[in-house]
């Protein structure tokens, strides 16, 4: 019984140094966006383009509390989405390797995936499986859910790359999707 009542403790200040490290690690680093941050260039478009397809559900207030900005991420991670709302602000961060290797319409995925985590506050779509034409396992001849019957996932929330075809196929339905589940 001591020794439940022992590791319960170190559990609890385990968590509490790991929330401590990670809110000032985040902080010492997270643009100012009292100050104005302005989002890369690059990401511009597609910051618009998002705004316009969300509409109302979009608060400009969240759009406004989301900084967005190159960094190094680990593969497979192209993007990463920090929330940090007892702070007020999210930001997202693209590794650059993996955004000039992304097509046109893989961009603009990666940036409504990214934006649909920080300002809809929405989660992965299918956490449990994978794209079959990516390599992660092995998969049966059936539909599962979370595919459509091509087997284009039925999200842009999906937590790996969408490939092109699959993009120029959905696209309408994957916006429609992220609209519906935007909350303002």
């Amino acid at each position: 019984m001591d020794t439940d009542i022992f590791f319960n403790k170190i559990r609890k200040l385990y968590l509490l140094i790991f929330t401590l490290s990670l809110t000032i690690g985040c902080c010492s680093t997270a643009p100012d966006l009292q100050r104005g941050y302005k989002n890369d260039k690059d990401f511009v478009k597609y910051i618009e383009s998002f705004r316009n397809d969300m509409g109302s559900r979009v608060l400009e207030r969240d759009m406004n509390k989301t900084a967005i900005r190159f960094g190094d991420l680990e593969e497979p991670t192209v993007g990463l989405c920090a929330s940090m709302p007892v702070l007020g602000y999210s930001v997202i961060t693209i590794d650059r390797k993996g955004w000039e290797n992304k097509t046109e319409l893989e961009k603009m995925e990666l940036m409504y995936h990214e934006l649909g985590h920080c300002v809809c506050k929405i989660g992965h779509s299918w956490d449990f499986g994978y794209y079959p034409k990516t390599g992660y396992g092995t998969r049966s001849n059936r539909r599962d859910d979370g595919f459509f019957e091509d087997w284009c996932p039925l999200s842009v929330m999906y937590p790996y790359t969408i490939e092109d075809e699959c993009l120029k196929k959905h696209w309408e339905k994957y916006i429609e999707d992220l609209y519906n589940r935007c909350y303002p």
